[in-house]
């Protein structure tokens, strides 16, 4: 797959299949539109076109802060999900707000005409664009008559009876729903970062962590509380760990920023600066302040045999 940061850094495609929209989380709706992408570039001997946006359109329509509006993935996990799905060509578009305020009209012959000559133009059921939205199936259409395009649209894609969105998986998310979030994501959800030094208290209390580093403030990460997670990492590529995970502020500490903890069953190993990818699996119980490190340390036992016996039984992968 190529990527373009530019649009004008195309070569001439012949044929193109295109789709355009944010695409976050590359759930099993965008997966399935982007292989009947696949099929119709078939047909016509074409390649496939993904246009998408960097920043979020929403957070720059609505001036939505970093803190109210989370992704389901960086920018970096989108390209790598995209790839995975066999597209020929994605295009990411700065998302300004001048881009916000392009008319509809403006959009297709200024961006979508100029730069693909497109075969045929796919787009969401409930897909609208351009300023105020106003950019709909029938635009395309009109344009599709004069300049010989054929245009579609991709149906709604239903889990067990509900809509696939991005919105309801990251409703999912946020609830500690993992497993319907997976069903609509079509792989387990994750989040990655840096492993950095802590206070090693842990390993005083026999729990040595890794203390995570999510560097993008946009990903959205689980609410405080302890879960049970699987672990994987570059330094061991093969392999998956389980463990458990604890989000929050460590109140028995009187701490106050935001830490993520991960405690890796049965490992010893340096990964000190090492990047590893966590999937939480299932949410236990709330962050709570101990009396004392005894109590804490009583429970952190509880947890681990607990969250053992959960993994063992739902994920002995």
């Amino acid at each position: 797959m190529k990527v373009y940061l530019n649009a004008t850094a195309m070569l001439p495609i012949k044929n193109a299949v295109v789709t355009f929209g944010s695409f976050d989380g590359i759930h099993i709706g965008h997966q399935r539109l982007f292989h009947k992408m696949q099929e119709l570039a078939k047909e016509v001997q074409g390649e496939t076109v993904v246009v998408t946006f960097a920043p979020h359109p929403r957070t720059v329509i609505t001036n939505a802060s970093i803190d109210s509006f989370k992704l389901l993935n960086t920018q970096e996990e989108r390209i790598a999900l995209i790839k995975k799905q066999g597209i020929d060509h994605l295009i990411i578009v700065p998302f300004t707000k001048e881009i916000a305020h392009t008319s509809a009209d403006d959009f297709i012959t200024n961006f979508l005409l100029k730069n693909f000559t497109p075969n045929h133009i796919i787009v969401g059921f409930n897909h609208f664009f351009g300023n105020q939205r106003r950019g709909t199936l029938d635009l395309l259409n009109r344009f599709g008559l004069e300049y010989k395009f054929q245009v579609s649209t991709f149906p709604a894609q239903y889990k067990d009876a509900i809509i696939v969105s991005s919105t309801t998986i990251r409703k999912y998310i946020q609830e500690c729903q993992f497993k319907e979030a997976a069903g609509m994501l079509g792989y387990s959800y994750f989040f990655s970062g840096l492993v950095t030094t802590g206070q090693r208290l842990g390993h005083t209390l026999g729990f040595p962590t890794a203390n995570l580093l999510v560097e993008d403030k946009n990903k959205l990460i689980p609410k405080n509380g302890v879960y049970a997670v699987t672990i994987e990492m570059a330094k061991h590529s093969n392999k998956l760990f389980q463990g458990m995970m604890n989000i929050g502020n460590r109140p028995t500490l009187n701490g106050k920023a935001t830490t993520v903890e991960i405690h890796i069953f049965d490992f010893d190993d340096d990964i000190y600066g090492h990047l590893i990818t966590v999937k939480p699996h299932h949410f236990f119980r709330e962050e709570q302040k101990f009396i004392n490190l005894q109590a804490l340390q009583e429970q952190l036992n509880i947890d681990r045999i607990t969250i053992k016996k959960y993994l063992h039984e739902h994920h002995n992968e």
